[in-house]
């Protein structure tokens, strides 16, 4: 019988980051409908570490509708002043340089991403 074989993002993608504050840019950012409730809008977006001894890695979260906190925190980094109604197109933030507070989640044994801030700061 074959013994089990990983690939280089198997290894990393199970390697835990150090809580603290990472550079990042958003490498994607993808609108759809929310997985576990269909009536919620989603973003899936990917995140990639840009400096430090953890450059490259990729971290996913993602922002729902139904929790617009955090989306909020996010577009803060940008210079948004959310107003009631208006529309702010979230896809224009990809490559755009911020930092993300990463932990290690130890119920679904992946990184994550909770908190946000502008970069440099």
């Amino acid at each position: 019988m074959p013994g089990i074989q990983f690939t280089q993002e198997d290894i990393i993608s199970a390697t835990e980051l150090p809580a603290g504050w990472y550079p990042v840019v958003a490498k994607s950012i993808t609108e759809g409908a929310g997985k576990k409730d269909p009536t919620s809008t989603t973003w899936s977006c990917i995140f990639v570490i840009t400096g430090g001894e953890f450059k490259g890695r990729e971290v996913m979260h993602w922002f729902s509708s139904k929790m617009m906190k955090n989306a909020i925190r996010y577009m803060k980094c940008f210079g948004v002043q959310p107003k009631v109604g208006e529309s702010y197109p979230i896809e224009e933030t990809v490559n755009r340089p911020l930092e993300a507070y990463c932990i290690w989640d130890i119920d679904n044994l992946n990184n994550v991403i909770k908190d946000f801030k502008p970069a440099g700061r």
